[in-house]
């Protein structure tokens, strides 16, 4: 012994790193070839879990003296291999794992005598965990919240209110959604809700982004939707003028870029035109004529009233009878109406630059 520590003391100071470092790796290695060997055992008995499901698990293993792992990474719970199976019969028959949040089983354990906002807040509960599991299913969400409006019924139609929802998304770390994707989110929850339409489904994600923009949100400069189709179009132009000059200069020698400015806004327009100049249509004219009125003469009394009695003259009164004459003229105007709509995604501006190598 006394000799090792004599010759230790006199190596140079480089090489006492080296076999100290040699050392070190040395037991690094058995310490990490004995945890691979105690590890290799195991099987993943579940993955991605909740953090409710995972907790719920590990109290059953703990609770019935099952060893088993997570793995720090992907969260995974390990178990000895030849209990996986087992346990897993075990755990569905417990209900685990259940997805996260509560679904319909809520109404397994229903309470006799239980009213009917009870009974609305437990379907509630239940529908938002239903649709809450079913998203998760998808490989790049993690988590997953789902909150619902469901307004309560109303015999008068002036009173209905729609529904609504929010769904908020954690993802997992490098995924991301595409808009096919979150629209699939925001018809499955339209879907699966009575009276929801999907103009009332908002979609954001755990840092604050909304996913899904309204289409004709005044809010929203351009939505997802707009921004790919604008940027398939200048892509096309790209492979054009690409595909156009390779031939003649070479291939690989040729970059195009373009730059679009889109207008997006819809416009509509209705005017209305009239014809000063308008056709008689229909002419009315009315002719009235009043006579002379005539006035018997003599002396008032039974005398004057008798046959035998001498004649009695007449004397009009009034000279000349009232004439009246009106005339009605009914003109057909001529009206013009003219509706235009102008299309959504007109080009405002375009800007190409072609960037060729070579001397010309």
């Amino acid at each position: 012994m006394g000799q090792l520590l004599h010759f230790l003391r006199d190596l140079p100071f480089a090489k006492k790193l080296t076999l100290v470092a040699v050392l070190l790796a040395t037991v690094g290695g058995i310490a990490f070839a004995v945890h691979q060997a105690h590890r290799a055992g195991f099987q993943v008995l579940y993955s991605r879990l909740s953090p409710e499901d995972s907790g719920a698990i590990i109290a059953y293993l703990k609770e019935h003296k099952v060893p088993y792992q997570v793995d720090p990474l992907s969260g995974a719970v390990m178990v000895p291999m030849d209990k996986v199976y087992e346990l897993r019969l075990e755990l569905a028959s417990k209900g685990l794992p259940q997805g996260g949040g509560v679904g319909f089983e809520v109404f397994d354990k229903s309470k006799f005598g239980m009213s009917d906002f009870m009974q609305r807040v437990n379907y509630q509960r239940a529908l938002q965990g239903e649709l809450a599991r079913t998203i998760c299913k998808l490989e790049a969400v993690q988590e997953c919240r789902v909150h619902l409006v469901l307004p309560e019924e109303s015999p008068f139609v002036e009173e209905v209110k729609k529904a609504r929802a929010s769904v908020v998304l954690k993802l997992r770390p490098g995924s991301r959604l595409g808009p096919e994707e979150v629209n699939s989110i925001v018809h499955l929850v339209a879907s699966s809700v009575e009276g929801l339409e999907p103009e009332g489904v908002t979609v954001i994600d755990t840092r604050g982004r909304l996913l899904s923009a309204k289409k004709h949100d005044p809010g929203v400069k351009l939505s997802a939707e707009q921004v790919e189709f604008q940027r398939q179009w200048e892509k096309s132009l790209e492979d054009k003028i690409v595909s156009l000059l390779e031939p003649v200069v070479g291939k690989g020698k040729v970059v195009a870029k373009v730059s679009s400015t889109m207008e997006w806004r819809r416009v509509e327009q209705t005017q209305e035109a009239y014809d000063p100049q308008g056709v008689v249509r229909s002419r009315q004219i009315l002719e009235e004529k009043t006579p002379e009125r005539v006035l018997n003469q003599g002396i008032p009394g039974v005398a004057s009233n008798l046959p035998q009695g001498p004649a009695v003259q007449a004397q009009a009164v009034g000279g000349q009878g009232v004439q009246k004459r009106s005339e009605t003229v009914n003109y057909e105007v001529g009206r013009i109406v003219t509706h235009t709509l102008e299309p959504v995604g007109r080009l405002k501006r375009l800007q190409v630059a072609v960037l060729v190598d070579g001397t010309y």
